[in-house]
């Protein structure tokens, strides 16, 4: 699903909500339910789950402005404190718009300029909420041993969540604040445990390099090592977070943040806008709305078959009123105009089921179906629509090829030698060339066997 109304709780596809931003106008699209605006979910592709896209992931980090920044961390990290802590605000306001921008499904990486000037406000509340969510808990312990171990464990667990939320609202209070960890984690479910382990894993890999040397030339290699990797790490796994929002944008209902929607032609829009409306309004039951929005867009100049076969359809739900009747005509003209004959038949034998004495009133339709009708040996139906053309359509340019027909039907159908007789002594009489054509033929042929 592609849309979601807060307001009546309907998720729509983008085939009932179709365009994109050239296409709306402001406020749009609204719910055709309650008609209050709608809030876009995403394209309503298959995501892949973040951990199989660890390449690509990885990956992320992996272009030669990062790869030289983390070459430049790991050297310079270790000597000063100063060159520490700029390393940190770089890769902490970088991670947090790496966050946001694979949120929307954006991969092209931000600018790593932008993450090393300017303003440092979002790296200050990234300190600051950590330093809440672990100094209470273990302020707590003292008092209360079992509160403080579990909202530390709570802390931890919920560290992704909180630098998500931070990165997605900027908001401290709402970083801060359990119950958006919670919901976060309740909406993405298991997933964000897998994720939570992998970040634990890579953020972690680093740090354990230095653990196993402690002084001399190697350590300060490894010193290097870890410096470069811990940038590195870092920004891989901020890129882990930002794709599992994306891959859950739906569920958070935060896939709106981008352009929304695909942009079509504007003949375009209003043809599958139609569609869609019609289909909902339909399937709530307005089938007086649904019918309108169809007839607007054909107004507006579409010859579009879906249009025309919708109309038919919202209008076939009445079947003994006079609309349906009347626009049956127009319907089976359009099929047939357009080469649908196979259309037409079978659209002219369902309007036959509930009005069974319902004729098309041209005489081209009714040959044209007769034709189509005996290509599918549906001999009766074929006779039904030829007889007494003479008398009803004297001056049809077609009705000696429509008698001759007529008299194949009579053979066919009825093995009436007679009736068939009649009408080809008719032929000869008006139309005696068409007797010499193979058509004529072969239908004298057949006559001469069955006499």
């Amino acid at each position: 699903m592609n849309w979601r109304c807060e307001t009546c709780l309907h998720e729509l596809c983008d085939v009932c909500i179709p365009g994109g931003e050239s296409n709306f106008k402001r406020g749009q699209p609204r719910c055709p339910v309650c008609t209050k605006a709608l809030d876009y979910l995403g394209d309503g592709a298959h995501k892949e789950p973040f951990w199989r896209m660890s390449g690509r992931l990885f990956g992320y980090a992996a272009s030669p402005a990062l790869l030289a920044m983390a070459v430049l961390a790991g050297a310079l990290s270790s000597t000063l404190f100063i060159f520490a802590l700029f390393f940190n605000v770089v890769l902490v306001r970088y991670g947090l718009t790496v966050i946001e921008h694979l949120s929307r499904g954006e991969w092209q990486r931000p600018s790593l300029s932008d993450a090393m000037t300017g303003d440092i406000s979002l790296f200050i509340k990234q300190v600051l909420i950590l330093i809440v969510m672990y100094a209470v808990p273990i302020g707590l312990v003292a008092i209360s041993p079992l509160l403080g171990y579990s909202l530390f464990f709570l802390a931890l667990l919920g560290t992704p969540a909180s630098i998500m939320t931070l990165a997605l609202t900027e908001s401290m209070i709402s970083a801060l604040n359990p119950a958006y960890w919670l919901k976060l984690m309740w909406v993405i479910g298991w997933p964000y445990l897998v994720l939570w382990f992998a970040l634990t894993s890579v953020t972690s890999a680093p740090g354990l390099i230095t653990t196993f040397v402690a002084d001399g030339a190697a350590a300060s290699a490894l010193d290097f090592i870890s410096g470069t990797l811990t940038f590195y790490c870092g920004v891989v796994g901020f890129a882990m977070m930002g794709y599992l929002l994306y891959e859950h944008a739906d569920k958070l209902g935060i896939g709106g943040t981008g352009p929304r929607g695909k942009d079509l032609a504007p003949a375009e829009y209003e043809r599958r806008e139609a569609l869609g409306l019609s289909h909902i309004y339909a399937q709530i039951g307005r089938i007086d709305d649904a019918t309108k929005v169809v007839e607007r867009a054909l107004h507006s100049g579409s010859a579009d078959a879906a249009l025309h076969e919708r109309k038919f359809m919202l209008l076939k739900l009445n079947p003994q009123s006079e609309r349906f009747i009347g626009y049956t005509d127009e319907y089976l003209r359009f099929l047939v105009a357009g080469g649908r004959v196979e259309m037409a038949v079978s659209a002219y034998l369902d309007v036959r089921q509930t009005n069974p004495k319902y004729k098309p009133s041209s005489p081209d339709i009714r040959m044209a179906l007769a034709r189509g009708l005996a290509a599918r040996q549906k001999w009766r139906e074929a006779k039904v629509l030829l007889v007494n053309l003479h008398s009803q359509h004297p001056d049809f340019e077609g009705l000696g090829d429509a008698y001759l027909l007529l008299a194949r039907v009579y053979l066919e159908y009825s093995d009436s030698a007679e009736k068939a007789g009649k009408v080809l002594g008719f032929l000869q009489k008006n139309f005696s060339e068409l007797l010499g054509s193979d058509e004529g033929i072969e239908v004298m042929s057949l006559y001469r066997r069955l006499k």
